[in-house]
């Protein structure tokens, strides 16, 4: 049996004609794509969580380089990776991306001014609270009085016609006293 065949050199790296270098070059590529940023080749390897060994690495970013696909930057003896800049394609993305910039601000400021309306009214405090009750209450107590009072007074004189009004009205009160309802926010 005859050993395997030498690779091929292309500008002095390994020619990439197999389907698994291909998958696992646009894999690394979309990986340092999605995060954009620097990584050491200990770091990707690390981050992909083995799924690459180091001389693999090497040779899949040393192609990448000379694709111009990935920039190095050396930095010491360590080498950091990151994907090429991302250009945008044209105008039209900047101007939508500075209209919703535009959209978003004028939400912002709209937010901005009811949150200053709202914090400018005064709100009731529980104390505040607490004294309504105990005023209802008591104008309550007061008119349960006044209706006590008419009513032995009544007893107590006979039928003269103004003490009638006078409890008929108190009794109305009475019945207004009861409608009486304490609205309490939550």
């Amino acid at each position: 049996m005859m050993p395997p065949k030498k690779q091929k050199l292309q500008n002095g790296l390994p020619s990439r004609t197999n389907q698994e270098d291909q998958t696992q070059t646009t894999e690394l590529l979309t990986y340092l794509k999605s995060k954009y940023r620097p990584y050491s080749l200990t770091d990707i390897q690390l981050n992909l969580h083995g799924k690459f060994k180091k001389t693999q690495l090497t040779t899949i970013l040393e192609s990448l380089l000379s694709e111009k696909e990935v920039i190095v930057k050396t930095i010491g003896k360590t080498n950091y990776y990151c994907y090429k800049e991302i250009i945008a394609s044209d105008n039209a993305s900047i101007d939508e991306l500075n209209d919703k910039i535009k959209k978003t601000e004028e939400e912002l400021s709209g937010f901005v001014a009811k949150v200053c309306e709202i914090t400018q009214k005064p709100t009731l405090t529980n104390e505040m609270l607490k004294r309504t009750i105990e005023e209802t209450q008591q104008k309550a107590q007061t008119l349960r009085d006044q209706v006590a009072i008419a009513e032995q007074k009544s007893k107590n004189e006979s039928g003269s016609e103004t003490t009638m009004n006078y409890v008929s009205n108190l009794i109305k009160l009475k019945e207004k006293q009861q409608k009486i309802v304490c609205y309490l926010p939550k």
